[in-house]
């Protein structure tokens, strides 16, 4: 959680050097020639001799080191933790599998933030709570007086260090310590224990710079120093609270004391006047998390305004003021904490954070441009603003912004100063309109004719000749192939129906005339298919991997509810599917089409989806022992196989025998298993897999890919 400390302003004294504490580096940091200031009570490096500036953009092009061990870490551990995590923070500690970790706050009745945390659900039972530093001693109390039940809780910052390592070469200076396949998975918010010297740490995806390619490491304290030369030796560079600062206002993350908590004026801040509660504060699950009543309130107005559905006056909203991100372009002047907005000469909020911040040039096009070494300067900051005055996408919406002298800068709300892209985040530079639409094609019909003809002989030319296609569905077709896709009825409706009035030997009733000959090869295309698939039924409407799997889920949640009419059809209780990272197709992720048809999980409040485990010594083989196991105490309604870029034979056979058994190979409650085999249905058969056979129940696939 690479973000500065809690209401810690730069600059602000507490007492004598002696009286500062010190993290675990301290040492480090002196011999390195930083230069330390007082940073809420600890004696911190602000900033190294190469300059915040150079560390802020090395941390975007690069890899920046931060020590973060002044932050506060609890532990909670046993059968009562979650149930105070419950009641203690706005986000939902049961969403938690072991090996993830999620933002949170902890709220107050009003609805301000006592705090914005990090929780890391190390093993079950086991969790770690990462705090503001400043804030350490107040959150601290603050779980005390809520633990009335007698969970076990450890403070442990004292023995864990906590280093932070952000930027798009972050995943090669640990690789060149540990095993590529020990850190975490490529997602954010997964963590796993790696070893580095004989000695245990935790390496979780997560940062708050903004970068893409984050990860924090919490070490034992007496291997701290170790671990942090290390990192340097393999090509992480030092960089101090000045860097951190400027990294995570470009970001546009909140900070508290100035975004979150008390404001100018000692009243709470509402915590969803930040876009960021979206996600810190759970939309379902357990109820009764202190501030509920109020942050529910929050929401609900917050949703209206983003409409722009609210009709109740700006004083008397919940959400009077919002966060919103600022920019000045064209001037170097950096924007500070406490200067005026004003829009036609009316104040209408004030800066709550602000800087100058690098940004660097790219040279190439695209995703492959690359930074160069020049950057520029431009001032930006974080405001909250009166909440009918908002970012919009059609046009600049320009502000004026005062400083304590007087003096006025123009300034333009912006949707965000930095998109967070890999492998390097871009900058973003103020609002740019659409421009109109210049292209205008001739009235002479033969010349464009001629001109598209030509155009598409030269295209197929390329594509064909001078191309290696790895897509299935675009690879060269023969001659033959190209002729009956050109044939008369390769674009002609064929609609067709069975009438049970007709009786069962019947031929399907069909909706237009003339569609014999396509009536003929359909049913020989079906027996083709049946012989090849060995299955008793085929249907071979022409559809997409997406729409195929839809007609299934569709059909599996009628027949789940076939006893339910007039009633709300009750959703897929638990589906289990390869995560997308593992190579899971999108049809079977909640993001594609099975959103529709998951229930959300009463527990944890996402979507009831489970991901096959993989054994440890192959990443792309399903681990059938521990799938079983959680077959067993899931009981899902759907199994899907299959995967969209990785060809790797599944455990069909394994799984169905087990399900078989268990459940009985007869009963329709039983999971349905659904070999998706979109990608692979060329290569189905004996050389490789016959998922039917093997005892799936059904195969889909999409008719322009392999089967085309």
């Amino acid at each position: 959680m690479n973000k500065p400390n809690a209401s810690e302003k730069e600059g602000e004294m507490s007492g004598g050097e002696a009286d500062l504490k010190k993290t675990v580096l301290h040492a480090r940091h002196c011999e390195a020639g930083a230069r330390m200031v007082d940073f809420g009570g600890w004696d911190m490096p602000v900033q190294y001799k190469s300059g915040p500036i150079a560390e802020h953009l090395t941390t975007r092009r690069h890899a920046g080191l931060f020590d973060v061990s002044h932050m506060g870490r609890f532990r909670l551990r046993g059968e009562k933790a979650e149930d105070l995590l419950s009641k203690a923070l706005t986000n939902n500690p049961a969403a938690l599998s072991v090996g993830e970790a999620q933002y949170s706050l902890m709220a107050n009745e009003a609805g301000g933030a006592v705090d914005d945390v990090y929780l890391y659900k190390l093993a079950e039972k086991d969790f770690l709570l990462v705090v503001n530093a400043a804030n350490r001693e107040k959150d601290w109390n603050w779980l005390q007086d809520l633990n009335d039940i007698g969970a076990a809780l450890e403070d442990e910052s004292e023995a864990i260090g906590m280093l932070s390592l952000q930027g798009p070469e972050s995943s090669i200076v640990l690789e060149n310590l540990v095993p590529k396949a020990s850190l975490p998975e490529n997602k954010r918010n997964r963590l796993s224990v790696v070893t580095i010297d004989g000695a245990d740490l935790i390496v979780s995806r997560t940062g708050y710079t903004g970068e893409a390619v984050c990860f924090e490491i919490f070490v034992p304290r007496e291997a701290t120093p170790g671990l942090w030369q290390q990192l340097i030796e393999n090509g992480a560079v030092p960089c101090g609270l000045a860097a951190r600062d400027s990294l995570r206002l470009e970001a546009g993350l909140p900070l508290y004391g100035h975004e979150l908590g008390p404001d100018s004026d000692g009243q709470d801040i509402p915590v969803f006047a930040n876009t960021i509660a979206a996600i810190a504060v759970r939309p379902n699950g357990p109820p009764g998390y202190v501030g509920q009543e109020s942050l529910e309130a929050q929401r609900e107005e917050f949703i209206a305004l983003r409409r722009g559905e609210l009709a109740t006056p700006v004083a008397e909203r919940l959400l009077m003021r919002l966060v919103q991100p600022i920019a000045v372009f064209g001037s170097k002047r950096p924007l500070r904490a406490g200067y005026r907005v004003l829009r036609d000469g009316e104040p209408v909020g004030i800066v709550t954070s602000g800087t100058s911040v690098p940004f660097t040039s790219f040279e190439g096009e695209g995703l492959t441009a690359k930074p160069v070494e020049e950057h520029a300067l431009r001032p930006i900051g974080l405001a909250l603003l009166r909440s009918d005055l908002r970012y919009r996408t059609d046009r600049a919406v320009h502000v004026e912004i005062e400083d304590q002298r007087g003096n006025r800068m123009e300034a333009e709300l912006v949707e965000r100063n930095l998109w967070p892209t890999t492998p390097f985040a871009r900058p973003y530079l103020g609002f740019q309109a659409k421009p109109p639409e210049s292209l205008v094609i001739s009235e002479d019909v033969e010349r464009n004719a001629r001109k598209l003809s030509d155009e598409s002989v030269a295209n197929t030319h390329w594509r064909r000749r001078e191309c290696i296609n790895l897509i299935p569905s675009e690879q060269t077709t023969s001659a033959y192939v190209d002729a009956l896709s050109m044939a008369d009825p390769a674009g002609r409706y064929n609609e067709h129906n069975r009438l049970k009035a007709l009786g069962p030997e019947a031929p399907d009733v069909r909706y237009y005339k003339g569609t014999a000959f396509s009536t003929a090869k359909e049913e020989e295309l079906k027996a083709a298919l049946r012989t090849f698939f060995g299955c008793s039924a085929v249907e071979p409407r022409v559809v997409s991997g997406q729409m195929a799997n839809d007609t299934v889920y569709d059909a599996l949640q009628a027949f789940r509810n076939r006893m339910r009419r007039g009633r709300e059809p009750r959703r897929l209780q638990r589906v289990l599917v390869h995560d997308l990272n593992k190579g899971g197709h999108l049809s079977a992720q909640v993001t594609g089409a099975l959103k529709n048809y998951v229930a959300l999980d009463r527990v944890t409040g996402r979507p009831a989806v489970e991901h096959f485990p993989f054994e440890p010594d192959n990443p792309h083989r399903i681990d059938a022992e521990a799938a079983k196991a959680l077959i067993a105490e899931r009981i899902p309604d759907l199994i899907v196989f299959g995967r969209s870029v990785i060809i790797h034979k599944e455990p069909v056979a394994e799984i169905a025998g087990f399900i078989h058994d268990t459940f009985g190979a007869d009963n329709p409650e039983r999971p349905l298993i659904m070999y998706d085999g979109a990608h692979v249905l060329g290569i189905l058969g004996e050389h490789f897999q016959a998922p039917l056979a093997e005892g799936a129940d059904v195969i889909t696939g999409s008719t322009h890919k392999t089967f085309f």
